[in-house]
């Protein structure tokens, strides 16, 4: 394995959800649910990264969607293009993606939600996200065990995300309307890192923060590849088997006024062993103004952003992703710089 810097003792902290059925029977006052947000919150502060166990989800759909998205990248290159993302469809299979301008050592599969046909058009002409799932033919239940790990995905995210505002005293109700699963921008990528010959002078994913608002990772219990980067150096996160792993994207960091950092995080190649892993990014609708929530901000954390859209955010870093179009949009490029400096437009090219 390449790109190893010694590693220090401190490690992601691991969190118990078992708390998490009082807060959907509305008992968020309980001692349960209040420690789970102080945990959650610090959590978020510390690293912007963290296990979660006692989640919930069925553990026979988490091998099972490892098995399907295994046979999927066993298939010969010619039968995954089959499937091959378009320029006007985003969803589908790639072994091209650029992380910085640099191409990933992987393979990779992104698939959504079925969207009803009227969404397929944003007023506003962006609809990256509103492409059509392109479905592989002959692999058995690899459809319908995708989308039901999407929408058991969608609903862990969705609580999770509760937790995370509630940590800064925001009251999550009215933060939902930025999030359906019919209707937001959330998505799911099957990734394959197949064994690197070079593997030090080649990474799965090069280092970069999220640009949504929190991701859900799964990651096959065979290879420690992830790494987080906190305090200037790079720190592993193992596969624990029973857990996910969660982070927090571009889009938390503004909500939380930088209160929460979007950890920077990256993917090592690997000499010896292939490895899987099943992200999911759950994002807001196009039309949501992100910017520092009221709770966030104050005389010792005044407002450090601009108001960002999402839709114009995901459109300039997605071109960043799938085609070398310079530099990619970062949240840094709407900071307030002055007091003078709040005009809503972002000091960024968006063509």
């Amino acid at each position: 394995m390449g790109h190893s810097q010694p590693s220090s003792e401190i490690s992601v902290p691991i969190i118990n959800l078992s708390g998490i059925q009082d807060l959907k029977t509305s008992k968020s006052s309980s001692a349960l649910v209040q420690k789970l947000i102080k945990n959650i919150g610090n959590a978020c502060i510390q690293w912007g990264f963290f296990y979660v166990t006692e989640h919930g989800i069925d553990p026979k759909l988490i091998n099972d969607v490892l098995k399907v998205s295994n046979e999927f990248f066993k298939q010969p290159k010619i039968y995954k293009k089959t499937v091959q993302r378009q320029p006007n469809n985003y969803r589908g299979y790639t072994d091209s993606e650029l992380t910085k301008q640099k191409v990933d050592w992987k393979e990779a599969y992104d698939f959504g939600a079925e969207y009803p046909a009227e969404v397929n058009t944003l007023e506003n002409g962006i609809d990256l996200d509103a492409g059509t799932n392109q479905w592989p033919s002959d692999i058995p239940h690899f459809k319908e065990t995708l989308l039901q790990y999407f929408s058991e995905m969608h609903s862990l995210s969705s609580v999770l995300m509760d937790l995370i505002f509630m940590s800064l005293n925001v009251d999550p109700r009215t933060m939902k309307h930025h999030f359906n699963e019919a209707t937001d921008t959330s998505f799911c990528r099957l990734n394959y890192y197949p064994v690197c010959a070079d593997a030090n002078r080649n990474l799965g994913v090069g280092p970069h923060a999220d640009a949504g608002v929190l991701t859900v990772l799964l990651q096959d219990n065979n290879v420690t590849s992830l790494q987080v980067q906190k305090d200037g150096n790079f720190h592993d996160v193992p596969p624990i088997p029973g857990t996910f792993v969660i982070n927090i994207g571009d889009m938390m960091q503004v909500w939380s006024n930088g209160i929460f950092q979007a950890p920077v995080h990256r993917v090592l190649a690997n000499s010896e062993s292939e490895r899987l892993s099943v992200p999911f990014f759950f994002n807001p609708s196009y039309e949501t103004n992100v910017e520092p929530l009221n709770q966030s901000v104050s005389n010792e954390h005044p407002r450090r952003y601009r108001s960002i859209n999402w839709g114009i955010f995901r459109r300039g870093r997605i071109l960043g992703d799938y085609a070398d179009h310079g530099e990619e949009i970062q949240i840094y490029q709407f900071e307030i710089r002055n007091d003078n400096d709040t005009e809503m437009t972002p000091n960024v090219d968006q063509n």
